[in-house]
């Protein structure tokens, strides 16, 4: 009698009889039905052995014809695995488009060990896309397919990291931060995974309001940098520290961590970062009155433009700098670099940031006697900080609309200063 082992002839078998062109009802008879043989090619265990031997003696397979067969698989798979690699890389090279169409016409088992990572590979295609529905059905299958391998997979938490970032997207930070948990309860050492996951958290932390609690989680993983593999994971640690310490006002920590993160991203040619780090550190000079500097940090963020294809990190930038040139009493080009925040913030969907372009340049609009236009921001940004549950900005942008009508219309103030004290007081209770 001749004994296999399932796991390595199921896949196998199931090729072989594809070759030839067989269904299962084909080779069924009154001694294998079509579920057994279903159950030996996709490698369950619970067969009997005899009916392994009858199913490989009605192929007309023997002993030396599986091993040429297992032989041809391992390599195949190996081609496949390479494959995958090389589509990854043009993942990374923004050629998601071509790679979907290359993984659509990989088929696999779902009992074979990299079918779960085409399906991941296929979310993360349809991420950058900004296809989710289509995303999030393919992380949910290539976690359906990673369960079904015997041993556990960091693939299913790198999934639940995907799928966090296509909640976020959406501007479902709920979501995202419960599938960020998902994940981390699913893998314990740390890695570049749970790290991911880790920053992630803290990026959903930091857009609820929740500064402390990110910043903890920030410094207690700092720790940890120095074992990953993935740089620009490592400087959007960076990225998001000195954002928490900006906002926490602890200014001389943030420009100590901007200089550093700016020195790492120039010796990697890491873009996106500095992009990013440079506008932050424009707006540490700018807080401390040093105009001349945050400028010289402005513009050279602004250089990126052209170096980086999401030009979210730009958004900030743009308002600041239009703020500063607000300042400096240059209202034509402030009002150009506010628009184009807003333009950005509408299409990339970052709503907070779109909101403060509209308080910024309301303003600008007031100091050049646009009352109208000023009126119309402000309303536009409490609206929109309104629909979005962003209380704290939605409550400046009310604030903004009562100064301008203290002096034109006395009941519409009252009515402004009463909506802020009852926004006042429905925050507190939130605390």
């Amino acid at each position: 009698m001749v004994f296999v082992d399932l796991n390595l002839v199921g896949e196998a078998i199931r090729n072989y009889r594809k070759e030839k062109r067989l269904r299962l009802e084909d080779l069924a008879d009154e001694n294998i039905s079509v579920s057994t043989i279903s159950n030996i090619e996709r490698g369950f265990a619970h067969v009997k052995q005899e009916k392994v031997n009858y199913l490989l003696h009605k192929l007309g397979i023997d002993v030396s014809d599986l091993t040429t067969l297992e032989q041809n698989l391992q390599k195949k798979d190996e081609y496949i695995s390479i494959q995958l690699t090389a589509l990854e890389s043009w993942i990374v090279c923004d050629e998601e488009s071509k790679a979907l169409t290359e993984l659509n016409n990989i088929k696999l088992s779902d009992h074979h060990p990299l079918a779960s990572r085409i399906f991941f590979l296929k979310g993360k295609c349809h991420l950058r896309l900004k296809e989710w529905k289509k995303a999030i059905h393919a992380f949910y299958e290539s976690i359906r397919l990673s369960r079904l391998q015997m041993e556990a997979s960091p693939m299913e938490a790198a999934c639940y990291d995907e799928l966090s970032r296509a909640a976020y997207c959406q501007n479902d930070v709920n979501q995202a931060t419960a599938y960020v948990e998902k994940g981390l309860e699913l893998i314990q050492e740390n890695s570049d995974i749970k790290l991911s996951l880790i920053r992630n958290k803290a990026q959903y932390l930091f857009k609820q309001s929740k500064e402390a609690d990110a910043l903890k989680l920030i410094k207690d993983n700092w720790i940890h940098l120095s074992g990953l593999t993935q740089m620009d994971l490592i400087l959007d640690f960076y990225q998001i520290r000195v954002k928490l310490l900006i906002i926490t006002g602890l200014w001389d920590e943030a420009l100590a961590y901007a200089e550093e993160g700016i020195h790492l991203a120039k010796q990697n040619n890491q873009y996106h970062p500095l992009c990013v780090l440079w506008g932050e550190l424009g707006k540490i000079y700018m807080n401390q009155y040093q105009y001349d500097l945050a400028e010289v940090c402005f513009r050279t963020s602004q250089v990126f433009e052209f170096h980086i294809k999401d030009k979210s990190a730009l958004i900030s930038t743009y308002t600041f700098y239009g703020k500063l040139l607000q300042e400096q009493k240059e209202y034509q080009m402030a009002s150009v670099l506010l628009n184009k925040a807003i333009q950005l913030g509408s299409k990339y969907n970052e709503v907070e940031d779109v909101v403060r372009a509209f308080l910024a340049i309301g303003q600008v609009c007031l100091v050049t006697k646009d009352t109208k236009a000023a009126m119309e921001y402000f309303h536009k940004a409490r609206d929109m900080a309104t629909e979005h549950q962003l209380p704290i900005l939605a409550y400046e942008a009310i604030f903004e609309v009562a100064k301008v009508y203290q002096e034109l219309d006395s009941d519409k103030f009252i009515a402004c200063t009463v909506e802020m004290y009852e926004m006042k007081m429905a925050m507190n209770n939130r605390l």
